[in-house]
């Protein structure tokens, strides 16, 4: 890591290029590199000449599997649209732009050792390979740290191979999207990261859009690292943190099969029919469980907890507890179909089990949930979730449970969700997902926060942020919570639907340069049963009060 003060020179980027216009999601990539004060945009290499050669039944595949695109596109049509295509020579006229040729050798490409000495001569740090796939040669050491590529899913971007393709063929709960530097041996690529995203089901169009998003942010954040780190540091992480082997997968195919095409479209025309189908005759509800079993940890197995169920025309979520003088307060978000979006009630649970209908406690022109309420200094704030108003905001409480006023906004400009606190060693740490870009996922990426004082006016993002980008674990489900000597941090695992079931983390290291966590255990919804989701959960005292998820048959709405 650099000595603090010590002036670092912005890393050199390259860009491997194919022919003719680039897609958005490149361009803003680059964008990002050229105007940030920690790397330029030194090269551009635009490999020209027909990358391959493809036979009848190649050709036949691909025609097939580009309509049914074109279909999907017309369909959902993708916004903003991450493939909409750019000319580079006008987006970037300050950029030295070279041509090279690429030579194809069996399955492979490689460069002659002009044109990689021609690159070599750019005196990069990194070459970024947005054009090609399986490359060979020289061209893999023309940078000082290597040649760098993205692997999205099983396929390669740029290519007109299927991206978030086979995902969405074989009902995956995620789409990986990694980053990888090029090997030319048998041990194969050496992982940067890995991202899990939820797989869009019924859309392989919006699965590509939103993964190529994804991508735009992601290199960007790896080279700011490399240059925040240092090369020994950021190699040192990138091994500790990719030590796992990669999951099993099909052989990588750059088109679909005929006949795997049209079972795709016949897939999803199902899925999206049957889904259109269930909003007329079914009524997916949030609803309240609580348990007094917890004993420090909530209960994994949702048979301890017991429900309470909304009337029909709304729903209960996102619970928050808190006890006071014998009795549990939960605030929870409630949202009343037909107004919308939601605000925050309270109601009232006693030991014996016996609870009150809720109320409303806060309500604004703008949806409000995921109501995050915390004593300090013998009072009571809240941070309930505003991201339609792009704002994070503190409430105190001036008479309880039910007055409460803004105090003061945290953050304004960013369109975060579930905000959740947490006061260790002398710190406030705030975790929250943020989306970074609107063809992206709120589901994604956990980014972290500190202040010495909770009315600070400046919140000092982490170093590593974001501290953990996983579908499966990164959004807040609830308060951090301490059990036999032991930090807790429930998270949301919306792989296979949002929210769908609640992990456990125990946080191994939280500091100023670190976050580490790991699973323990999940409250998932048991297999066939009713429940279909669980995704916060809050204890206090001896009661523990989740939400779940739940289909009901209703002619309402």
């Amino acid at each position: 890591m650099h000595m603090k003060g010590e002036k670092v020179r912005k890393l050199r980027v390259g860009i491997l290029l194919g022919p003719g216009a680039i897609p958005r999601w490149a361009v803003e990539m680059l964008e990002q590199i050229r105007d940030s004060d920690y790397a330029c945009l030194s090269l551009l290499v635009e490999g020209n000449g027909q990358l391959e050669k493809k036979d009848f039944f190649s050709q036949f595949n691909q025609a097939l599997y580009l309509w049914y695109l074109h279909l999907d596109r017309k369909r959902c049509k993708p916004s903003p649209d991450a493939l909409a295509r750019c000319d580079i020579r006008q987006l970037f006229p300050e950029t030295t732009l070279i041509e090279a040729q690429p030579i194809r050798q069996d399955l492979s490409y490689t460069f002659s050792d002009a044109d990689v000495e021609k690159i070599i001569g750019g005196d990069l740090d990194v070459l970024v390979d947005l054009g090609f796939r399986r490359l060979r040669g020289r061209i893999l050491n023309a940078a000082r740290y290597g040649t760098w590529t993205f692997q999205p899913g099983e396929a390669y971007p740029c290519q007109g191979g299927p991206v978030g393709f086979w995902e969405v063929y074989d009902s995956r709960p995620e789409t990986i999207l990694s980053l990888q530097i090029l090997r030319d041996n048998e041990d194969g690529n050496v992982p940067i990261c890995r991202i899990h995203t939820a797989t869009d089901y019924i859309s392989v169009t919006r699965n590509e859009n939103k993964l190529l998003w994804i991508a735009s942010a992601l290199l960007p954040r790896k080279i700011k690292e490399l240059h925040a780190l240092g090369e020994k540091v950021f190699f040192e992480k990138v091994r500790r943190e990719n030590n796992e082997e990669p999951a099993a997968s099909r052989k990588p195919s750059p088109i679909p099969k005929s006949y795997q095409t049209l079972w795709l479209l016949l897939k999803t025309t199902r899925r999206h029919f049957a889904k259109k189908i269930w909003k007329r005759i079914g009524l997916k509800q949030w609803i309240l469980m609580y348990s007094f079993d917890g004993q420090g940890m909530p209960p994994f197995d949702l048979e301890h907890y017991h429900p309470i169920i909304p009337p029909k025309d709304r729903f209960w979520a996102d619970p928050h507890v808190i006890q006071k003088d014998g009795m549990y307060y939960v605030f929870i978000e409630e949202l009343i179909y037909w107004e919308v979006k939601g605000h925050i009630s309270c109601l009232t649970i006693d030991q014996a089990g016996n609870f009150s209908s809720p109320r409303p406690v806060i309500t604004q022109p703008y949806h409000l949930s995921y109501p995050f309420v915390f004593s300090h200094q013998d009072k009571y704030y809240m941070i309930p979730e505003t991201s339609e108003n792009r704002t994070i905001e503190l409430y105190e409480c001036v008479q309880f449970p039910d007055r409460w006023e803004r105090v003061r906004v945290l953050m304004d400009n960013v369109w975060a969700v579930d905000a959740t606190l947490h006061l260790k060693d002398g710190l406030w740490w705030l975790f929250t997902n943020i989306r970074q870009h609107e063809g992206t996922s709120d589901w994604d990426d956990l980014y972290l926060f500190s202040a010495p004082h909770l009315f600070g006016a400046r919140w000092t993002p982490h170093p590593m942020n974001p501290v953990v980008s996983d579908v499966r674990s990164a959004r807040p489900a609830g308060r951090l919570f301490s059990h036999q000597g032991k930090l807790y941090r429930p998270s949301q695992d919306s792989s296979r639907r949002y929210g769908y079931r609640i992990r456990i983390n125990q946080v191994l290291t939280l500091n100023e340069n670190e976050y580490i966590e790991t699973c323990i255990g999940v409250i998932e919804p048991p297999a066939g049963h009713k429940f279909l989701a669980a995704h916060t959960v809050n204890s206090a005292g001896d009661l523990t009060v989740i939400d779940s998820a739940i289909m009901r048959f209703t002619l309402f709405r």
